[in-house]
Parts: structure tokens; C-alpha cells; sequence
């Protein structure tokens, strides 16, 4: 992930790529919970992208409450649902 990072931060794309990028820190930190420390507007996007390429990280189901079971899947919109 760090070689994602740093290619994300040399060709100065963390702004456009941001929540990605937020994601990319959360799979490194292993925790869903670093996105308690960005913005909502970027978190909201952050937790489907984050549910989506790694569901298996322990806190992401506090994170996002109705992630919990295996049939849960967040929709295009970011709502949540079972």
C-alpha cells in the first residue's frame, strides 16, 4: 500500500484521489477506524470503497453499522443496507 501512497502523493493526486487515498491509510493502519479522523464527505465514500476492498478489517463493522454480516453490501449512494 505504501507504493500506492507515495505514487498517489508524488504525482500530487491526493486531493482528487482523496477518498481512496484515505482508504489506502486505513488498509495500511490496518483499522477502519483511522476515518474517524477525515472529513464526513470524504468518509461517507471512504467506508463503501474501504468495505469493498477490505471488509475483513476487524473495526469496519463499528465503523459502518449494518456491515457487520456477509450479505451486507453498502450501495452507490453510500446508504447502507442489509
Amino acid at each position: 500500500m505504501c507504493d500506492c501512497l507515495e505514487a498517489i502523493d508524488k504525482k500530487e493526486w491526493k486531493d482528487a484521489w482523496r477518498p481512496i487515498y484515505e482508504v489506502l491509510r486505513a488498509v495500511e493502519e490496518g483499522s477502519a477506524g483511522y476515518l474517524k479522523r477525515i472529513a464526513v464527505e470524504i468518509r461517507d465514500p471512504a467506508v463503501v470503497i474501504l468495505w469493498r476492498i477490505a471488509s475483513q478489517l476487524p473495526d469496519l463493522a463499528e465503523r459502518a453499522p449494518g456491515l457487520a454480516g456477509e450479505s451486507a453490501c453498502p450501495t452507490k449512494t453510500g446508504q447502507l443496507s442489509n
